[in-house]
């Protein structure tokens, strides 16, 4: 497997260079090509090869959510690490990449949006003016890397927060940034699960669901998959009618 593969996988699911990707990867991903294209950074290498896939025109996101949910655990887009993988942390330290300053759900982006999109009201993790609801009004297309739909799968949590599932409820956090060396205090909104009910994403009924709108490809012995936010989100208001708990894995009326 080499960059030429990588790209076939891409355009197979139909992807332009001048798109807008929110992308979530395992670091496993890297492991698939062919080692004599990289210096002993299988990883290193893959990034670079996304990149230059959507240089110029497209716009890569990748989470870098580090959780900073108290005044005390000050978050710095500089120096906190990530702490959702290998493969956000390494793609937070490319060159040219930024950050936003959101002390919970932060952001990485290199491209030409890359701006618009890691500037955006940090009041409310999934609400209006997130970033979440900048990138869906771009039509912005998520891209999971190796991993499930529900390790990729914080873009459906802002889905439950737009149409108002039952087993979610708003709790406000103090948190606390840190921009031009000074430290700012910020109020943020977060549509949490009730810890007392199975309310954990569970999308093993919902998938089938949504065949319409997902794509997926194989990249080697791992896979690819794909779909548009303003896509998934018009069925996903269907199906919610059907079956409110169906995110969540309950497959009552199914």
């Amino acid at each position: 497997m080499n960059s030429t593969n990588l790209y076939s996988s891409l355009k197979n699911l139909g992807l332009k260079r001048n798109d807008v990707v929110l992308i979530h990867g395992d670091a496993i991903v890297s492991t698939q090509l062919n080692s004599t294209n990289f210096e002993n950074d299988s990883l290193n290498f893959f990034l670079n090869c996304l990149i230059d896939y959507f240089y110029l025109e497209g716009t890569i996101i990748v989470p870098s959510f580090s959780y900073n949910m108290n005044e005390k655990n000050v978050f710095d887009k500089d120096t906190t690490k990530s702490q959702v993988g290998l493969f956000s942390e390494k793609f937070r330290n490319k060159k040219n990449v930024i950050r936003s300053n959101h002390p919970i759900f932060s952001v990485c982006a290199i491209g030409k949006k890359s701006k618009n999109l890691t500037n955006y009201d940090l009041s409310d993790c999934f609400g209006k003016k997130s970033f979440f609801d900048i990138f869906t009004k771009m039509n912005g297309k998520i891209l999971t890397l190796g991993c499930s739909l529900e390790n990729g799968g914080t873009y459906f949590h802002y889905l439950e927060q737009y149409y108002g599932v039952s087993y979610r409820f708003i709790k406000k956090f103090s948190c606390a940034y840190k921009e031009k060396k000074k430290i700012k205090k910020q109020k943020i909104k977060y549509y949490v699960r009730h810890l007392d009910k199975n309310a954990a994403l569970d999308l093993k009924y919902f998938t089938p669901k949504i065949k319409k709108v997902l794509k997926s490809t194989n990249f080697g012995r791992l896979k690819f998959q794909l779909f548009e936010s303003q896509k998934l989100l018009k069925v996903t208001k269907n199906v919610l009618k059907k079956y409110p708990n169906i995110l969540i894995g309950d497959k009552a009326n199914i």
